[in-house]
């Protein structure tokens, strides 16, 4: 018995041990960039919603934020409004809750792993692999897309609390079957991308009681009992998804479930490439780019301490565990298990065609759940790979070297990116300063159009859209009748109104009221007409380009395309 216990105080020490490395490394990967973070388009739309309901109060603004655009998605409003009364317009409050927030649903992560009887250096792996891909990049720099790192943390909550459901007396169970669904519900009404994952928990739930039926050479709990805690979550899991069928604008029922599997599957395909490919295989060729065209001697180093740090740490959980190397099984099976999950994780889209697969830029927030499978996958192929060499404790070397190998090319990739959005961010301060300095007021109702900026730094947002430069400007001269856009090459120009396009959307300016200001020589031009317009344009660039780079909507400028 004291043995037992023993083992098991060491077991709990070392997975203590092994989350503060865990978020060691998250804080080194974000060290050189979080504090100089940002707001970026829907955040100002949030910030001028927030600031224009700061003296309501809070069930008030709650029932202002819970639009039909959000209802499918209300813990999502909760958070916002809530931080928003918390940190302001103190973008560092935002970004370290959003850094804490995945810190934690990696260290669920592990330790969700760790009870699926993985060894831990397998474990670590997975997991470090994971927390600093760059496939989800979008989800560390954008504020906006906080929600969906809350419904990931919550799920891996609930994936963590169901197998610890087989654990202890029926107190026990009650209070962590209690935290799983609590957890599963915060989950889906924060974001529906790892919605199909519940569907697939109970798998993982009935694999841990078959070996922990081998172990204590008993069943944890009955037939019966095992039963009803899966079917318990399943049948709320059908709640949840008629509710969010209800709710939801972005369902596209009316394809067909088998034309809109032939729409996705293409879609899975450019994404499998660009995540397996792109970011695996090809990922030398993404970091000759970073060292030729974006070198920072601060991230090298920086990246090669951690890389390091991992390679040392690895081995010495493979030494802890004192047994011989995975076996080539194990490996396959984390392979083909990767790619499951990697696929599951588009499923969503099967009711949905709001998919861009881009390397960068904000619509890469959606690969966040099919990043997990292709860590699994990655974990899984360095481990089959190592099996070439014939010693176990060579294969153990070459295993942590090349996790280490990837986890440091990964920091790099993500700092790199994060530069960009560091850059935008300035940017955007030093636009507005110049509008705020040249532009004393602005007539109620008029519209302001920005010429001469760039809409992006690579793939990160300075302004691109009426909402965000918009939003900005109504917190600026405290006027919610101001209407406010960008000069991008698709403006075109209309008899009775200027025409900016965005995604699908259209938006049309009346002359009269509407403005030009030009931020490269600090003049405001009044738009009264058509020839107004296009006199204009002839004068400072015809084509509405402004010399900057072709940037696409949801992805901005592709710096390390193929």
């Amino acid at each position: 018995m004291a043995e037992k216990l023993i083992k098991l105080q060491s077991q709990e020490y070392q997975s203590v041990r092994d989350c503060f490395f865990i978020l060691m490394v998250g804080t080194l990967s974000s060290v050189l960039f979080v504090q100089k973070l940002g707001f970026y388009s829907d955040d100002w739309w949030w910030l001028h919603a927030s600031y224009t309901y700061k003296d309501k109060s809070v069930i008030d603004f709650l029932g202002y934020a819970y639009s039909d655009f959000l209802r499918m998605r209300p813990v999502e409003v909760i958070y916002k409004v809530g931080s928003y009364r918390l940190f302001g317009f103190h973008a560092f409050g935002y970004h370290l809750s959003n850094f804490v927030i995945l810190m934690s649903a990696m260290t669920l992560f592990y330790l969700s792993l760790k009870k699926l009887f993985l060894e831990p250096a397998l474990c670590l792996s997975i997991v470090l692999v994971y927390a600093l891909s760059p496939h989800y990049s979008t989800d560390r720099f954008w504020i906006t897309t906080t929600q969906i790192n809350i419904s990931m943390t919550l799920y891996f909550l609930s994936f963590y609390s169901d197998l610890r459901c087989l654990e202890g007396g029926t107190p026990s169970q009650i209070k962590w079957k209690s935290l799983s669904i609590l957890s599963m519900c915060g989950s889906v009404l924060s974001y529906e991308l790892l919605f199909p994952f519940f569907f697939i928990n109970p798998l993982f739930f009935l694999y841990r009681h078959h070996k922990l039926g081998k172990l204590c050479k008993k069943k944890a709990y009955s037939p019966g009992r095992i039963a009803s805690l899966i079917f318990s979550s399943i049948f709320l899991l059908l709640i949840l998804m008629l509710y969010k069928t209800n709710t939801s604008m972005r369902i596209t029922s009316h394809l067909g479930i088998e034309n809109q599997i032939l729409w996705l599957l293409p879609r899975i395909r450019e994404a499998f490439i660009q995540s397996y490919f792109d970011y695996g295989v090809g990922m030398p060729l993404i970091i000759f780019k970073i060292f030729r065209d974006y070198f920072d001697l601060k991230v090298l180093i920086l990246g090669t301490i951690t890389g390091i740090l991992i390679s040392g740490y690895l081995y010495h959980a493979f030494s802890q565990s004192n047994i011989v190397y995975p076996t080539k099984a194990k490996m396959c099976l984390l392979i083909v298990l990767g790619i499951c999950v990697f696929v599951l994780g588009y499923s969503i889209f099967l009711r949905s065609q709001n998919i861009i697969n881009t390397l960068t830029g904000i619509a890469n927030r959606i690969a966040i759940a099919g990043s997990l499978g292709v860590a699994i996958s990655t974990v899984g192929a360095v481990g089959l790979t190592a099996h070439l060499i014939p010693t176990d404790r060579l294969r153990k070397i070459f295993f942590v070297s090349v996790i280490a190998i990837v986890c440091t090319c990964e920091f790099i990739i993500i700092n790199t990116i994060g530069s960009f959005w560091v850059e935008a961010y300035a940017n955007e301060q030093e636009v507005l300063d110049k509008i705020r300095t040249n532009i004393t007021t602005l007539p109620g109702g008029s519209t302001l159009l920005l010429d001469g900026t760039c809409p992006y730094v690579g793939p990160a947002i300075v302004f691109e859209s009426s909402w965000d430069l918009e939003g900005a400007l109504r917190i600026i001269y405290k006027d919610n009748s101001l209407n406010a856009d960008i000069v991008k090459p698709n403006l075109k120009i209309g008899e009775n109104y200027l025409s900016t396009f965005i995604y699908s959307f259209e938006e049309k300016y009346p002359y009269g009221n509407l403005f030009i200001f030009n931020s490269k020589n600090n003049l405001t031009y009044r738009l009264k007409s058509k020839e107004d317009a296009q006199l204009y344009f002839e004068k400072q660039h015809p084509e509405y380009k402004n010399s900057c780079p072709t940037g696409v909507d949801g992805m901005g400028v592709q710096v390390f395309q193929r």
